[in-house]
């Protein structure tokens, strides 16, 4: 037993199932924003622009915008 301070991708899963429990649940640490920096977007590869637009279609999917906001709104 013990209380840590974990971002939420990494606890993502025990927090769903029930093994992990906010203990304060109104508090948080928001790291920001998730970012993709590439040199150009000029002449860029296609597999960097799928990349890109898979990553930002998962997002999207999975609610990650909503399930990672440390709002708590």
């Amino acid at each position: 037993m013990g209380v840590a301070l974990l971002v939420v991708p990494d606890a993502l899963q025990g927090l769903l199932s029930g093994a992990l429990v906010r203990v304060v649940p109104d508090w948080w640490v928001d790291a920001g924003k998730v970012s993709m920096f590439y040199s150009t977007r000029n002449l860029m590869p296609a597999k960097s622009r799928a990349f890109i637009d898979f990553v930002k279609e998962e997002f999207i999917r999975l609610g990650y915008g909503e399930q990672f906001d440390g709002s708590g709104t």
